[in-house]
C-alpha cells in the first residue's frame, strides 16, 4: 500500500513513564520521510525562495526548511491524489500548503498558524494519509496509524468526512469517534484498524480507558483547532491520550490563535516527553504570549517549525498579533439594546439575497429566542448549540449547508470548526466578548480567496470589548466608525474609573 518509501527510524517507547521494569517488545519501524523534492523546486535559489515565500505572505522560523512547492505536482503527492484534487475543484494550493506540505512529508513537527479558512485541514490531512499509506498494514484490532485530535463533533465529522474522500482511492480507511452517540457502532469501526482515525479527546479517551482500542502504531498525531479545545477544558484528556502515544511521533499542530495557555502547555509537554504539543496561532490572540518560538524551540526540539501565513512576521507577544482575514469586509452598526432587534431586521433586509447567513449569538438561550423571533417575522433560521441532540444538529447543518434554511443562529461553541461553504455574511447579533471569538466568528466567511461580509451590532453595554474591536479593524484595514470610537473611549473612562476607586 506504500506510495514512496523513505528514511525509517526505529521507534522505541510509548510515552509516559511506566511502572512496568519487563522488556518491552520493540515498536515496528515506520516510514517517515516519503518527500521527494520536484526538479523545478529544487532549481530555486535562495533569492527565489525568499520571494516567493514574501508573495505568498509565509514566514517560516527553523533550520533546513524545505522549500514552498507551486503546485499540488510539485508536492510530491500520489496520482490518485492529484485526481482527487482535480475533481474537487481545486486549482492549486493555498500559501500554508505549499509550504506545509514538503515539511510535513518529510517527516518533521510542524506549527502551522494561519487565517480560518486558508486550507489548514488538508494542510495536515494530505501528509497523514501519505504516512499511513507508506506504513506496514494495520491487523484487525491494531488501533490507527494516524490519530486528529478535534475540539467538537461537528468538527471531527467535517475532517474524517476530507479523510475519506482523498483516503478511499489509495485505500487508507478513516474512521470518527465522538461523544454524543452510542458507543457500540464506533467500538465496532475501531475493530476494524483503520488507518486513520479523527477524534474528540473525550470520547477517545474513554474508549482507551476500556481497552476499545490502543495507539502503539500510531507515529502522526494533527491537533486541530487545539486553543478550542483547551477552552472546552479537554487539557487531561489530551495529557492521557499522549501517554497511550509513541514518544517519537511526528505532531502536526494547526490553529489560527497562539494564547499563552497554549504556549504553556506546549513547553510544558515538550521538556519531559520530547515531543511538541503545540498550538500556534498568529492572527488573533486573546492574551500575551508566554514563550516564544525561540524559547520553545530552546527546550530541546531543534526539528520544531513554526509557520506564520498571510501577515508579516511580528513578536508572538506583540499586541498587533490580533487580525482578522483581510478578505472579509467589516461593518460595525451602532444601536442601543432596545433597538437591536429591529436594527437586524433592517440588516437582514438589506442582506439577504437567498445566500447564507450565519448569526452569532451570546448563549444558547439566547441562540433559542432569537431563533424563533426571526421564525415568527417568516424569516427561515435554525438554530445550533451544544445542548441539541446529535441527531438534531446534523440535520441542522446539513439544512444550512444544502440552503434549505440558509439562516443559521449559533454560539460561539457550536460554530467553531463549522466548515460551510459559501457562507456569504456573518451577523453578530450580541458581540463577542474577545477580539479571538470576534476573528474566529467573521472567519465563517470569507473563505478559501472568497470575499466576504461581517457585521457588528454594537451597544453601549459592549463598550469594554469596542479597544480591542477597533484594533482589529484598523489591522484589517478597515473603516472605523466615530461613533465606536467613542464608545470605546468610554469604556477606558470606565475602566479607569473602576480602577482609580478599587
Amino acid at each position: 500500500m506504500a506510495w514512496r518509501l523513505g528514511k525509517s527510524s526505529a521507534l522505541h517507547a510509548a510515552a509516559g513513564p511506566s511502572s512496568d521494569t519487563t522488556q518491552q517488545p520493540p515498536l515496528p519501524f515506520v516510514t517517515r520521510d516519503y518527500y521527494l523534492e520536484h526538479p523545478a523546486v529544487a532549481a530555486l535559489t535562495e533569492q527565489q525562495v525568499e520571494a516567493e515565500r514574501k508573495r505568498l505572505g509565509v514566514v517560516v522560523h527553523g533550520e533546513d526548511v524545505p522549500k514552498p512547492v507551486g503546485s499540488f505536482v510539485q508536492a510530491s503527492l500520489p496520482e490518485h491524489v492529484l485526481g482527487t484534487l482535480r475533481a474537487a475543484g481545486y486549482d492549486s494550493p493555498t500559501p500554508i500548503q505549499r509550504q506545509a506540505w514538503p515539511i510535513a512529508m518529510s517527516g518533521r513537527d510542524v506549527v502551522g498558524l494561519a487565517e480560518t479558512g486558508s486550507g489548514k485541514t488538508l494542510a495536515y490531512l494530505l501528509p497523514a494519509l501519505v504516512h499511513a499509506s507508506a506504513q506496514p498494514p494495520l491487523k484487525e484490532g491494531e488501533g490507527p496509524l494516524c490519530l486528529v485530535l478535534a475540539p467538537t463533533r461537528e468538527l471531527a465529522c467535517q475532517i474524517e468526512s476530507e479523510a475519506a474522500r482523498f483516503g478511499a482511492p489509495c485505500g487508507v480507511r478513516t474512521a470518527a469517534v465522538y461523544g454524543g452517540v452510542p458507543k457500540a457502532e464506533q467500538v465496532a469501526l475501531l475493530r476494524k484498524a483503520p488507518e486513520l482515525l479523527v477524534a474528540t479527546p473525550g470520547r477517545l479517551n474513554e474508549l482507551l480507558s476500556k481497552k476499545k482500542t490502543e495507539l502503539t502504531r500510531c507515529a502522526l498525531l494533527a491537533l486541530d483547532e487545539a486553543d478550542r479545545t483547551l477552552d472546552l477544558g479537554f487539557e487531561p484528556q489530551i495529557s492521557a491520550i499522549l501517554g497511550h502515544m509513541r514518544h517519537d511521533r511526528q505532531s502536526l499542530l494547526f490553529s489560527a490563535t497562539w494564547p499563552a495557555e497554549v504556549q504553556t502547555l506546549a513547553g510544558r509537554l515538550i521538556a519531559p516527553s520530547h515531543v511538541i504539543v503545540e498550538v500556534g496561532g498568529a492572527l488573533a490572540t486573546s492574551g500575551r504570549a508566554t514563550l516564544s518560538v525561540e524559547q520553545l524551540l530552546a527546550v530541546g526540539i531543534s526539528d520544531e517549525l513554526r509557520l506564520s501565513i498571510g501577515r508579516a512576521a511580528l513578536p508572538i507577544d506583540h499586541p498587533s498579533t490580533r487580525r482578522a482575514n483581510t478578505s472579509i469586509e467589516q461593518r460595525v452598526l451602532l444601536c442601543d439594546d432596545a433597538g437591536k432587534m429591529e436594527a437586524l431586521l433592517t440588516l437582514l433586509e438589506e442582506v439577504v439575497d437567498g445566500s447564507r447567513l450565519l448569526l452569532f449569538t451570546s448563549s444558547k438561550r439566547r441562540c433559542d429566542e432569537l431563533t424563533k423571533e426571526l421564525r415568527l417575522d417568516g424569516w427561515p433560521a435554525l438554530a445550533l448549540h451544544g445542548d441539541k441532540p446529535q441527531e438534531e444538529r446534523d440535520w441542522v447543518l446539513q439544512q444550512f449547508r444544502s440552503a434549505e434554511h440558509p439562516l443559521l443562529v449559533a454560539t460561539d461553541v457550536a460554530q467553531r470548526g463549522l466548515d460551510v461553504k459559501g457562507v456569504a455574511a456573518v451577523i453578530n447579533v450580541d458581540c463577542p466578548e474577545t477580539s479571538e471569538a470576534y476573528v474566529h466568528r467573521i472567519g465563517r466567511t470569507g473563505r478559501a480567496g472568497e470575499v466576504g461580509r461581517a457585521y457588528t451590532l454594537v451597544t453601549p453595554a459592549d463598550a469594554r470589548m469596542c479597544d480591542d474591536l477597533v484594533q482589529v479593524l484598523r489591522d484589517a484595514k478597515q473603516e472605523v466608525p466615530p461613533e465606536l470610537l467613542r464608545l470605546a473611549a468610554e469604556g477606558r473612562a470606565a475602566r479607569y474609573k473602576r480602577y482609580k476607586y478599587s
